[in-house]
């Protein structure tokens, strides 16, 4: 089975429904995916850091993760403020939930 996705990148978004509009991502968090049902299990936030590039937040299962991007093709992983140390295509599986993020 296909799972749809959707993609956002400085000056365009994909849907889940794979309509592609212009969008200008700015400096501040974007909510760009969530669940929204009565008892949300995630969001995920976007915004373009200093450098032009994207970072995100997500809430996710109690847990608060940030991706900020830290050199040309590296970034630094935070959960609950707790910098975490990923080598080169290694994956993170968050402690409080059976969630994979990979690196």
């Amino acid at each position: 089975d296909f799972v749809n996705y959707c993609t956002i990148s400085n000056d365009e978004v994909r849907t889940y429904d794979n309509v592609t509009y212009g969008y200008q991502m700015h400096d501040c968090w974007t909510m760009v995916s969530a669940d929204c049902s009565e008892k949300p299990t995630f969001a995920v936030f976007m915004k373009k850091d200093q450098t032009n590039k994207i970072a995100m937040w997500i809430q996710m299962g109690g847990q608060t993760l940030e991706i900020k991007p830290a050199g040309y093709s590296s970034y630094e992983l935070t959960v609950d403020e707790e910098e975490i140390e990923l080598e080169d295509q290694e994956s993170f599986c968050t402690p409080a939930r059976p969630r994979c993020i990979a690196g």
